[in-house]
C-alpha cells in the first residue's frame, strides 16, 4: 500500500487477535479511540464475505478489496460453513465456538 502511494499515517495494522473477529474487533475499538470507523479490508478473495460480515457486527464501515489468487475446495468449504453460521448465530458466537481458528 505504501509503494501505491497511501500515506503511512493512514495505514492501521492491527496484530492483535488471534482471529478475523477478534482482529476486528480490536480495529473498531482502536478506530473509535481516533473517532473512525471506516475501512479497506485486504484479505483473499474467498475471505471476503466473511470479512465484510464480522466488520459490519464490530460497527466498522468496511469495504473489502479481495487480493489476487484462488482458494481450496476445502477452504471455500469452511468459508461458506463460516458465513451461514455468522449470519444465523453471529460472527462473535462463531469465534467463541471455533477458538482461534476463526
Amino acid at each position: 500500500l505504501l509503494e501505491a502511494g497511501v500515506p503511512d499515517e493512514d495505514l492501521l495494522v492491527i496484530t492483535t487477535g488471534a482471529s478475523t473477529y477478534e482482529q476486528l474487533a480490536a480495529t473498531a475499538r482502536e478506530l473509535a479511540a481516533r473517532d473512525a470507523d471506516r475501512v479497506v479490508l485486504v484479505s483473499d478473495p474467498y475471505h471476503s464475505v466473511r470479512l465484510h460480515g464480522i466488520a459490519d457486527e464490530v460497527g466498522l464501515e468496511a469495504v473489502v478489496s479481495p487480493t489476487s489468487g484462488g482458494a481450496s475446495l476445502r477452504q471455500l468449504a469452511r468459508e461458506t460453513a463460516a458465513v451461514a453460521l455468522g449470519r444465523v448465530l453471529g460472527y462473535r458466537r462463531v469465534d467463541t465456538w471455533l477458538g482461534s481458528r476463526g
